[in-house]
């Protein structure tokens, strides 16, 4: 059913590229898909003739928003449209979960890494990947580029001579020992830096190189340094990550983080808006495998570089999920790591209980969020807290909570695919 405030949203959706994501009467995200022109694509699903699938059509049933992210290109949508349902993991994005068609940057765990374009990433290689990336041409242009600049190996094994590569200028040879590991690395560094948006460093190595080139009148390299470096302020001008556009979109108000942690702050008694959130969930099966997972978001939206996984030890063969979350909390609190603002915990009274000492001894503030009505449960009061249906700040923390859930589940996935894996092997 559509209703009065769905049809005034359907009139207001702007004509460019951008993002779509269907909510239902919760705030939770239903569907996550992205469009050339959003004001076509979104109205289309409404359309009396709409030729949609069965699921699809039980997903129209329950939409209650439509939240826009408009991008400058296509292409931009495309990208984040992959981070989006990645973080969301909605559950009528089933075909658009399988991303095994995009491309992935690995830089290989040799002793001369390699840098490669691959389709399916193999995490056990070892190494560092980076991606998706969905127009394969766009990267290796990248990738083309990059070589020229480091001139890093391209050989699947070390030769016992220098190839053609090395003679045009492509490689620098360690496997003649025309490079060191040390310098060679380096030069890795400088590409890992780049692909972590760390460019300003490798601007300025390129400008110096040029520097040096035409101060010694090699007028020929100079120029191609110059071209390089100009291509490569031009890559990184046009490039923004999906917590670019999540940010951007605040001041659209589309999607109200600030609003969000403000409204949290007055419903938890906080002093300020929490910049740092951390959240906790345990995941297990009947006592295997049992995994702890702490995810961070930064300013509303998700910091995966701060994300940890935990293996419990000292619970073993049982399903104790208080025990166990108590031993992930006193772990991370030895860490180092900057405490958060407001720490949150997947559960309930049972969770917070066993917890909410640690917490208040680093005298952090702590919650408990149940799942089957979204309560808040805090320490020392005896009644829970109910954000209000569809708020802002609700769909804060369920979106918190769902992704501490998903990070947590897909450790204890790898450690069971592991166990079953060794498990077959012949003895």
């Amino acid at each position: 059913m559509i209703t009065t405030t769905l049809t005034q949203q359907l009139k207001e959706l702007p004509s460019q590229p951008g993002v779509y994501l269907f909510k239902n009467k919760f705030g939770n995200v239903l569907y996550v898909g992205k469009a050339k022109i959003l004001k076509q694509r979104v109205r289309s699903y409404f359309q009396a003739k709409a030729d949609l699938s069965e699921l699809k059509q039980i997903m129209l049933q329950q939409i209650s928003v439509v939240d826009t992210i408009p991008v400058a290109t296509e292409t931009d949508a495309m990208v984040l449209e992959d981070q989006l349902i990645k973080d969301y993991q909605p559950r009528f994005n089933t075909l658009a979960k399988d991303d095994k068609s995009f491309l992935y940057i690995h830089i290989t765990a040799e002793q001369f890494p390699r840098v490669l374009a691959v389709r399916r990433p193999n995490m056990d290689q070892g190494g560092i990947f980076y991606g998706p990336y969905p127009y394969a041409k766009s990267l290796r242009d990248v990738l083309r580029l990059l070589h020229t600049i480091f001139q890093y190996r391209t050989c699947g094994t070390l030769p016992k001579r220098a190839c053609l590569e090395y003679y045009i200028g492509n490689c620098q040879a360690p496997c003649i020992g025309n490079i060191n590991e040390v310098d060679y690395r380096a030069q890795i560094d400088r590409i890992i830096a780049f692909f972590e948006g760390k460019g300003a460093a490798l601007n300025t190595h390129l400008a110096e190189q040029m520097q040096r080139a035409a101060a010694e009148q090699q007028f020929e390299l100079a120029t191609r340094l110059r071209n390089q470096l100009a291509a490569l302020e031009r890559l990184q001008a046009s490039r923004k990550t999906p917590r670019q556009y999540l940010l951007a979109q605040l001041q659209q108000g589309n999607l109200d983080i600030e609003s969000g942690l403000s409204q949290l702050a007055v419903a938890l008694q906080l002093p300020r808006p929490p910049h740092r959130v951390e959240v906790y969930d345990i995941s297990h099966q009947q006592g295997k495998y049992i995994v702890g997972s702490m995810i961070v978001f930064s300013d509303g939206l998700p910091d995966k570089a701060e994300y940890r996984r935990f293996r419990v030890r000292t619970v073993v063969g049982q399903s104790d999920d208080f025990k166990s979350l108590r031993e992930v909390v006193t772990r991370r609190l030895k860490r180092d790591w900057p405490l958060p603002d407001l720490a949150i915990m997947d559960g309930g009274k049972g969770q917070l209980s066993a917890v909410a000492p640690l917490w208040q001894l680093a005298q952090v503030p702590v919650v408990a969020l149940a799942k089957k009505r979204e309560e808040l449960f805090l320490p020392d009061q005896p009644l829970p807290i109910l954000l209000p249906a569809g708020s802002q700040e609700l769909f804060l923390v369920q979106r918190m909570r769902d992704e501490a859930h998903r990070f947590a589940i897909s450790y204890y996935r790898l450690l069971h695919s592991k166990a079953m894996t060794q498990a077959r092997r012949p003895v």
